[in-house]
């Protein structure tokens, strides 16, 4: 119903400006929502279509300059590795995609906070194509990312446990 519902808001006749702002707003909402939703059914390959066919929408495109639109290029990366047919060109192409979003982060008037979650999401497709023994042929600043991304994970981790150790000891052992 949701791939209807967005394919509907395609159809429009003669609208004004005020309401074709409105309908692409309505339009990225579906898309966020059917993505969600696609994920959480573990459609993996659902996801990366709709991802895909929204990239290619000039209409749309923007949206992944903002929040949401990164929160839906996550799901597209992770999508791309978790799928079930997946291989090693999926999984380079999931780094690869994650690799391009930092840069952007990175760069001038980018987020830093955006660049190192992206970083943390690298570290985890990877980790998930180890366990299946996919071995993907990555540049070495793609496995520099990935590292930092491990690296932040393990630093986490250490933060918790030495604040659970201040807290309760015993627990902590």
């Amino acid at each position: 119903a949701w791939e209807n519902a967005l394919k509907m808001v395609e159809d429009v006749g003669n609208l004004s400006p005020d309401q074709l702002k409105q309908l692409l707003l309505i339009k990225r909402l579906i898309l966020h929502d059917l993505v969600k939703m696609k994920m959480k059914g573990k459609k993996y390959s659902d996801v990366v279509n709709i991802i895909d066919n929204a990239l290619l929408d000039i209409t749309i495109k923007p949206l992944f300059n903002e929040d949401g639109g990164k929160e839906l290029m996550i799901d597209y990366a992770k999508a791309l590795a978790l799928a079930p047919d997946a291989g090693v060109t999926d999984v380079e192409k999931a780094v690869n995609t994650l690799r391009v979003l930092i840069e952007k982060e990175n760069a001038p008037g980018g987020n830093r906070g955006w660049a190192d979650h992206f970083s943390l999401i690298m570290s985890d497709v990877l980790r998930d194509a180890k366990s299946r023994n996919m071995r993907p042929r990555l540049s070495a600043r793609e496995w520099y990312d990935a590292a930092r991304g491990y690296c932040m994970r393990g630093q986490t981790c250490h933060k918790k446990y030495t604040e659970l150790e201040k807290e309760n000891p015993e627990q902590a052992k």
